[in-house]
């Protein structure tokens, strides 16, 4: 029985230290949501380039650097590794060898895979690189000159180049000379697959490779022979798709004195992979709400300018001024920049008559209630009165009880901290400006978890107990996980919920 309450514990710590680990889980692309393009341009050999390999066959190289820091999927890369078989991987270990790359691993560009050879039709047969060009506009080139497949000279020759370019983190593939005297039809992978095999964009077709369809599996290949092949220029792009994100993601004023202005909040807005690389994005604001960007001038609407496709942690000050006693409820809107629809920030508040006596402070809530160093926390407020002319000042505590002192800067019914460094106490001081009488809320505690590690691990005495646990509670998520099975048949309970 106690064995029993020390195993379902520990399934309760598990489920808690796996929701910290979502937590610290940062945003990260995927290769399935990079957008795709095709292209005729000029196929251009290197000259000059590092040559990796001449007579070659299923050979490997590791540690080739990129030049330049290139994000792919989300992650920040500085080399990669080549496969002769007409693909590349990021990072910089040397892959081992695969003729469908895309199908046999993860994190990899394909721009012929299959059993290559070096033995060609043509001079030079070499597999070569460089990086060409200047900051920010650089491009890493991985070339395969006069390839075939594996002991068949006829299906030759093949000429293409993977291309990485810098700041806008595009990928390409071009293509060169890849006639062919061979009838016989052979496949081949192209496209990108990301850190799971199942997250893919590939391409496919039997008929025309100027007419190539989405990949609908990670095995999926393109025909060729002597009569279907790519045409010297024809380029495939897979390009990230433009990001903004926003911390907070809402903003809620609470209760605001009618034609008078609230205190102002600030967004802290970011965009990634913005297209085109320089230019501008559109903050507006909606009715009775108003943005600045600096505090003190006042819009509807302005512009964010930004190079290299991309800004970081911009201010965006916004503040409310309710005309009437009612609700209010709108999004500060983010256009431009290539995104596919508009980024919409929540914003909420309610004009009410101005306070007069004591406040109700109400509860303080927190979500969420267990934290890292960089997980954003939202301290709020339950069941204030309703009125206008209330201040809030934030405070903290080590033990909930004694030694509260104030946050600097919380002073808004709802403040967003960017993470915790300690497990601490928090609680609302609410004031009625008028009357100068004030109130304390409830307290609520924010656990700090150290990221040290996202592996648990838990010893149990039943081997085999199956428990069914919805996460959803616990980290905003679907689904169900399954603990090892057991033998246990009796004195058992089950206390994961208590």
């Amino acid at each position: 029985m106690l064995n029993n309450y020390k195993y379902s514990v520990m399934k309760r710590a598990l489920l808690v230290l796996f929701a910290v680990c979502i937590s610290f889980s940062g945003f990260s692309q995927t290769a399935a949501s990079y957008i795709f393009a095709q292209t005729s341009t000029t196929y251009t050999a290197l000259s000059g380039a590092t040559v990796l390999h001449t007579f070659w066959d299923d050979a490997s190289t590791g540690g080739i650097p990129i030049g330049f820091t290139f994000k792919y999927c989300g992650v920040n890369y500085t080399e990669v590794g080549m496969n002769c078989n007409g693909w590349l991987q990021f990072g910089s270990a040397s892959p081992s060898g695969s003729t469908s790359p895309l199908s046999s691993g993860t994190n990899r560009v394909s721009g012929m895979g299959a059993d290559l050879y070096y033995n060609g039709p043509g001079s030079p047969q070499n597999i070569s690189r460089m990086t060409i060009g200047s900051a920010p506009n650089r491009i890493f080139v991985m070339q395969w000159q006069n390839a075939c497949r594996y002991a068949t000279s006829s299906t030759g020759p093949m000429n293409f180049q993977i291309r990485l370019h810098e700041t806008t983190n595009m990928v390409e593939i071009v293509y060169g000379n890849n006639s062919s005297s061979s009838t016989s039809t052979f496949t081949y992978q192209v496209g990108i697959v990301g850190a799971t095999g199942t997250d893919f964009n590939n391409r496919t077709t039997t008929s025309n490779w100027s007419s190539t369809t989405a990949g609908t599996f990670n095995s999926a290949t393109c025909s060729r022979n002597n009569s279907i092949t790519p045409s010297n220029g024809l380029t495939f792009r897979w390009t990230p798709p433009p990001v903004i994100t926003s911390t907070p993601t809402s903003l809620a004023f609470g209760s605001v004195t009618t034609s008078t202005n609230s205190a102002a909040q600030i967004i802290s807005l970011n965009g990634i992979n913005l297209n085109p690389v320089s230019g501008s994005v559109t903050v507006t604001a909606p009715a009775n709400f108003q943005v600045s960007n600096n505090g003190t001038t006042w819009v509807s609407s302005y512009n964010i300018s930004y190079t290299s496709g991309a800004f970081t942690a911009t201010s965006v000050y916004v503040r409310f001024n309710p005309t009437a006693s009612i609700a209010y409820s709108g999004n500060v809107a983010i256009t431009g920049g290539g995104i596919v629809s508009t980024y919409n920030i929540p914003v909420t508040g309610t004009g009410a008559a101005a306070c007069t006596g004591t406040p109700t402070a109400g509860t303080a809530t927190a979500s969420p209630t267990a934290a890292g160093s960089s997980t954003p926390v939202t301290l709020n407020l339950t069941g204030t009165t309703v009125s206008g002319g209330l201040t809030f000042q934030w405070q903290s505590s080590a033990d909930g009880s004694t030694g509260w002192s104030n946050i600097s800067g919380a002073t808004t019914m709802m403040h967003v901290m960017s993470g915790v460094t300690a497990t601490l106490f928090y609680r609302c001081i609410v004031t009625c400006s008028s009357s100068t009488f004030s109130s304390t809320s409830s307290s609520v505690s924010v656990i700090f978890f150290a990221p040290s590690s996202c592996t648990p691990t838990f010893n149990y005495a039943c081997s085999s107990y199956p428990m069914n646990t919805s996460i959803a509670s616990l980290v905003g998520a679907t689904g169900s996980i399954t603990d090892p099975s057991t033998t246990c048949t009796s004195n058992y309970v089950d206390l994961t919920a208590s």
